[in-house]
């Protein structure tokens, strides 16, 4: 059976270049079929295209007021159904179906500031609950990235080579581009098995330490957020917002 993913962000704003970048990043890393943004800021309009890119060309939204707010749900057609069956200003309520699984119902959630709103959303949940005959996710804005079956793992060591743009940027990737080439010897089969070794060795030893770098910033993000859930302080949100710069930088 195949793993489900969901993935939920509290994004803070959506059309930023930091936000793209992220988001790539977090979609190749662990494929959800679903995403859940929060406080998105910006009508979906300005990045329908940018989502049909990803793969993702379904959706229910609330767009924010006035840059305030705003809830998209997100999905890919190709691996999902999701019916929406009712949306507010707080929420969006979805039954989320996929082959061999038992349909589910989604709840994302984002609550007003307003004591009086939040307090009617308050009251649509447990209204819900009354009347709730399947299993079902509450999401709020908390980050988080769901997986309905467990996690897979992958050996390292079986992982396929895998281009990616961010390689050209590394001179050193030209030089053993043009060394295959010159000792290709008219064989381009020889030449592309050869190149293929070369540049996986050359990947481990120069961008080993970035990949190496980024999964330490993400670990210590993860239990920061995890310690401000618990318990605010300003020392651990300037700890998050140093944290989370590294890592955009590391993504550059």
């Amino acid at each position: 059976m195949d793993l489900l993913r969901l993935l939920l962000w509290n994004c803070r704003g959506a059309s930023n270049n930091i936000f793209k970048r992220n988001l790539v990043e977090i979609i190749r890393t662990h494929k959800p079929e679903i995403l859940i943004l929060m406080e998105t800021k910006v009508p979906l309009s300005r990045m329908s295209n940018f989502f049909n890119r990803l793969g993702f060309t379904a959706l229910s939204i609330v767009n924010p007021i006035v840059r305030v707010g705003g809830i998209w749900i997100i999905w890919d057609t190709s691996q999902v159904n999701v019916r929406v069956s009712s949306i507010s200003s707080q929420a969006i309520y979805a039954t989320i179906y996929k082959e061999d699984y038992e349909e589910w119902v989604l709840a994302a959630v984002y609550a007003s500031p307003n004591p009086a709103l939040r307090d009617s959303l308050w009251n649509d949940l447990e209204g819900v609950t009354e009347n709730m005959d399947k299993p079902w996710l509450v999401a709020d804005h908390s980050p988080l990235v769901v997986f309905t079956q467990g996690m897979h793992t992958l050996t390292p060591s079986k992982r396929p080579f895998r281009f990616e743009a961010a390689l050209m940027t590394h001179l050193g990737l030209i030089d053993i581009i043009k060394s295959t080439w010159a000792d290709m010897h008219n064989n381009l089969l020889e030449a592309t098995v050869a190149f293929t070794i070369r540049v996986k060795e050359w990947k481990k030893e120069v961008y080993g330490n970035i990949f190496k770098r980024k999964r330490y910033l993400l670990a210590r993000i993860e239990r920061t957020q995890r310690n401000l859930a618990v318990r605010f302080t300003y020392n651990l949100h300037l700890l998050e917002k140093d944290l989370i710069k590294q890592y955009n930088a590391v993504l550059a």
